[in-house]
């Protein structure tokens, strides 16, 4: 373990100048505008955002939305936010039940390599809410040029049952896990989901960086299940445990 930190841009393992994609489950939005404004605080422009879809409300913490489909100058508009802020939100337009449709991942990539900006910071998966997922075809969205991608579980799902008030995409979680319905979720199947090809980090960029971020920690039922995890996970990935909502961070290196 490398230590206890209150750091999140030295416990995720944030170099200078990232394209950072968050898939998986519990608390991918706010991990994205902890991260982003930990990053600004320190003189960095960035640029959060989403492929998938994110609240309206969640969005507006970055200060200003921008909505490409509904601005016909919304470069410029970006350009001043950035100078201005040091910090905004871009998404294509509004979408049902008061979210913000995602932009595309090639005007990910565009933004990021062209933009001006030293970091990109974007929800790149959906889960409803839950604390832990599998994707689906179609799942994650990742752009190309991403450089570091965090996989995101929710500490509280382990010691849940296996049902879609704890898991989104079920099925797909118990098809790669081999998790019956209602069973327990266990470290072991969790670090299956991790590992699989289909699984956590699916359609990640060959060259990016894999980190896993355990969150929720301090909602933990049983923290025998989070050491038994941490021990599976360690040895493959730099896994970050610990609360965004207490601001504390335990980091174990690969």
């Amino acid at each position: 373990m490398k230590g206890e930190t209150k750091d999140l841009v030295r416990a995720l393992g944030i170099d200078r100048r990232e394209h950072v994609a968050l898939v998986g489950a519990g608390g991918k939005t706010t991990l994205m505008f902890a991260l982003a404004e930990e990053l600004r605080s320190r003189g960095s422009r960035v640029l959060t955002g989403t492929t998938t879809k994110v609240r309206q409300e969640q969005a507006e913490s970055a200060r200003q939305v921008i909505l490409t489909d509904l601005d016909s100058r919304w470069r410029d508009t970006l350009e001043r936010a950035i100078m201005k802020n040091g910090l905004a939100f871009i998404a294509s337009k509004p979408a049902a039940s008061g979210k913000v449709q995602g932009i595309a991942p090639g005007l990910a990539d565009e933004l990021f390599e062209q933009s001006g900006i030293d970091y990109m910071v974007l929800e790149a998966d959906g889960a409803k809410g839950k604390l832990i997922k599998a994707p689906a075809q179609h799942e994650p969205v990742v752009p190309v040029t991403a450089t570091a991608v965090i996989g995101l579980i929710g500490a509280d799902a382990l010691g849940r049952p296996c049902s879609r008030e704890y898991v989104f995409r079920v099925e797909k979680f118990m098809e790669i896990t081999g998790a019956r319905k209602y069973e327990t979720i266990t470290p072991e199947m969790v670090a299956k989901l991790a590992v699989h090809e289909e699984g956590l980090f699916k359609g990640c960029p060959g060259a990016a960086k894999r980190v896993i971020f355990i969150n929720r920690m301090d909602l933990a039922g049983d923290r025998k299940l989070l050491q038994g995890l941490t021990e599976l996970l360690r040895d493959s990935y730099r896994v970050v445990t610990g609360s965004l909502k207490k601001g504390l961070y335990l980091v174990y290196d690969a």
